[in-house]
């Protein structure tokens, strides 16, 4: 009889703590938005690219007069990542600006080179 109280008594804690857990336990979640992003220096010779594309954008870069249209010259990046540039590779009519624009038109820069 005392081994069934006892039983009794275990399966009733059991029960109310797997309750108690059940109401105190809660489910959350996170939602993180990435968003395209780009970073574009001139460092000596070189133009350093950083960029974050969305899936199936790509970016162009190039070197020229102004930054109205690609040139020639203009290198295609389709991942996201980090570029190290030659400017002569990719200059055009002049070199006054380095230019990039993302084929969604999110993302675009002009930065005056030195």
């Amino acid at each position: 009889m005392r081994l069934l109280h006892g039983l009794t008594l275990l399966l009733l804690l059991t029960l109310g703590t797997a309750a108690y857990a059940a109401r105190a336990s809660a489910t959350s979640s996170v939602m993180v938005v990435v968003r395209e992003q780009h970073e574009l220096v001139q460092q000596g010779s070189n133009l350093l690219l950083k960029v974050r594309l969305s899936r199936g954008v790509s970016a162009r870069v190039w070197v020229d007069a102004g930054c109205d249209s690609p040139n020639e010259n203009a290198v295609t990046i389709t991942q996201s990542g980090s570029y190290v540039l030659s400017i002569a590779g990719i200059q055009g009519r002049g070199n006054s600006y380095s230019c990039m624009v993302s084929s969604d038109g999110q993302l675009s820069a002009a930065v005056p080179l030195r």
